[in-house]
């Protein structure tokens, strides 16, 4: 029996290490280049605001293209790219919080930029 539990202690701590390592490689990524079939979301230039604009396609290609695919026709996650997408909103509460085997981006990600990710994908199409 305490064998047992040492095995299984052994297993859950490689499992834990694992996605550890997953997940601190997948933030350290270079950025996809973006699909050439789609406009990219350009960042403003207001030098008046402290806020740094984002760009969709950029978030997109560093945070989701790995799982969606780099024009959003999916890979391991599903395809961005149909209508079912569509509704920015709805994106943009599935980044935040996570769905499935997806995490969420809430804490990681700030507002403007779940947004921007959700305006691009609601813009994706096949």
């Amino acid at each position: 029996m305490l064998q047992t539990k040492v095995w299984r202690n052994l297993i859950i701590s490689i499992a834990v290490t694992i996605i550890a390592v997953a997940v601190l490689t997948r933030s350290i990524q270079p950025a996809q280049t973006p699909p050439s079939n789609q406009s990219s979301q350009t960042p403003s230039s207001n030098t008046s605001s402290s806020t740094t604009q984002v760009s969709g396609v950029n978030l997109y290609n560093t945070y989701c293209s790995a799982c969606h695919g780099s024009n959003g026709s999916g890979a391991s996650g599903p395809a961005l790219n149909s209508g079912s997408w569509s509704d920015s909103s709805k994106v943009q509460t599935i980044v935040k919080s996570g769905k499935g085997g997806m995490p969420g981006f809430q804490g990681q990600l700030s507002d403007p930029q779940i947004k921007a990710i959700g305006d691009y994908v609601a813009a994706l199409k096949q």
